[in-house]
């Protein structure tokens, strides 16, 4: 599953995929790398976490609001997204 509305990303997927068929070495490799530990996916949408996030935002929104900027922009440059 990807991100709704996302041709360029399911072009570049199918393009991969195509590239690096199952069962090839390159593709074992990162399945192994990065599929081994989804744990922090899943608690990333827990109740606790929401909270934490929601409170960013907020932290955000309001200096964002006190020297008009962008919050979202602002938290994405911060966090790294």
């Amino acid at each position: 599953m990807i991100r709704p509305n996302s041709p360029q990303l399911k072009a570049e997927l199918n393009a991969f995929l195509a590239r690096y068929g199952e069962g090839s070495q390159v593709r074992n490799q990162l399945l192994q790398k990065y599929m081994k530990n989804i744990k922090f996916a899943k608690e990333a949408t827990s109740k606790e976490e929401m909270a934490k996030f929601e409170a960013t935002v907020e932290f955000f929104r309001k200096y964002g609001d006190q020297y008009e900027l962008d919050y979202l922009l602002v938290m994405a440059r911060v966090t790294g997204v």
